[in-house]
């Protein structure tokens, strides 16, 4: 299995579970072993982030990221089993979502860590940032959180959206956002609040 990934001015990451990861600056290719990078023969790969500073985020089982041409980790505040997503936003803030262990912000080497009194679970599945910047948290169970960078909204099957198992966030030329539902089939927001389709009412398979 292989990711390609969107990139930045300076990199092209491409990952594989067995081979490792590579990496291309628009001249050739650098690999990197999964034991170069966790210690370990498989690359358990979970997501990848590439910030506007050109910093690439790992997400795995443990966090790696590559700054000033090496890798290097992060003394994490708490040690979970799993790091299940990652993102960069608009102003180098890295964005980390854990199974069970909830959502992270970092910067400038300190983080920050959001609890269920304020976003809507501790098991993160997805995280998106739109054009705007604002970011979009999915959760395994319980839904959608937003930040603005001031306030937090929180979504779930009570506000109209379609379920609450979210598989992956993404957003359209129009502003547009597009969640996948498990079970609950495509849901679109547009302000006005959440429209579903699935086989039964749209083209969709």
């Amino acid at each position: 299995r292989s990711t390609l990934v969107p990139y930045t001015t300076l990199f092209r990451s491409i990952a594989d579970l067995n081979d490792g990861f590579a990496m291309y600056n628009g001249d050739k290719w650098t690999t990197y072993s999964p034991m170069e990078l966790f210690n370990r023969n498989v690359l358990t790969l979970h997501d990848i982030c590439a910030a506007p500073s050109g910093d690439i985020w790992l997400a795995d089982d443990s966090l790696r990221y590559f700054i000033n041409n090496a890798w290097n980790s992060t003394s994490f505040p708490v040690t979970y089993n799993s790091y299940s997503t990652v993102a960069c936003d608009q102003n180098n803030k890295i964005w980390i979502g854990s199974d069970y262990g909830g959502l992270f912000e970092f910067e400038d080497g300190n983080f920050t860590h959001y609890s269920n009194s304020v976003i809507m679970g501790s098991r993160v599945n997805k995280i998106f940032v739109d054009n705007n910047n604002n970011k979009w948290i999915g959760f395994v169970y319980s839904g959608i959180s937003k930040f603005d960078g001031t306030n937090w909204t929180n979504f779930n099957a009570n506000d109209g959206l379609s379920g609450n198992q979210i598989i992956d966030i993404d957003e359209d030329t129009k502003g547009n956002i597009w969640v996948t539902v498990y079970q609950g089939g495509i849901a679109k927001y547009d302000n006005n609040g959440w429209t579903t389709f699935t086989p039964s009412n749209s083209g969709i398979p």
